[in-house]
């Protein structure tokens, strides 16, 4: 007798087992290929329910004209059939729904792992304050308030008023020794280009 290998797509189908319940002790379930273990959380899921449910005003009066086998047996289990036997995608229906509730109430936008503005928003971060470096030949334009200490590279022509010194650029050359300017708390350096 020959029999064809049997080609296996995925070792997770291999894996993927549900667990059943076939007996209770000594007695043997009457259904043929068991209870699936998460057809009874199911049930009883839809049985807190129900009872929950029988306790709100307009609810309450119709689950208690059904009789107390139905509301309380027959009602759960063919909810737990019900929800037992629809797959979403191959997914049993909590995981199903668990990843839409992950979906809808998840950030839509991103960054390092932490929910952020959508691009193309503009998000307001602060002042910034630029400075040219040691390799640009042009001073910009500054406002610079005291105390502080104050390094000039490039030849330039300065004029004091009262409490505010004005500095512009003569050449683009560096010069050989840099000229400081030392502000005090009450003086300001404006620097024009």
């Amino acid at each position: 007798m020959d029999r064809e290998p049997l080609q296996i797509r995925s070792y997770r189908v291999c894996f993927d087992l549900e667990r059943r319940i076939y007996r209770l002790e000594q007695w043997r379930l009457p259904v043929a290929w068991g209870v699936p273990l998460r057809g009874v959380g199911y049930a009883a899921v839809a049985l807190i329910a129900i009872l929950m449910a029988a306790q709100l005003p307009l609810v309450g009066p119709a689950l208690g004209a059904l009789p107390a086998p139905v509301r309380l047996l027959i009602v759960p289990v063919g909810i737990a059939y019900a929800l037992t036997a629809a797959k979403v995608d191959g997914r049993p229906l909590h995981a199903a729904v668990g990843s839409l509730l992950r979906h809808v109430f998840a950030p839509t936008w991103v960054s390092g792992f932490a929910r952020c503005e959508a691009p193309g928003m503009v998000v307001w971060l602060g002042d910034l304050t630029v400075a040219p470096d040691h390799t640009g030949p042009t001073l910009r334009r500054a406002l610079i308030e005291g105390p502080c200490r104050v390094l000039l590279r490039y030849p330039a022509r300065g004029v004091q008023r009262r409490g505010r010194v004005t500095v512009t650029q003569t050449s683009s050359e560096a010069m050989w020794r840099a000229k400081t300017l030392e502000l005090d708390a009450d003086q300001t350096l404006e620097v024009r280009s």
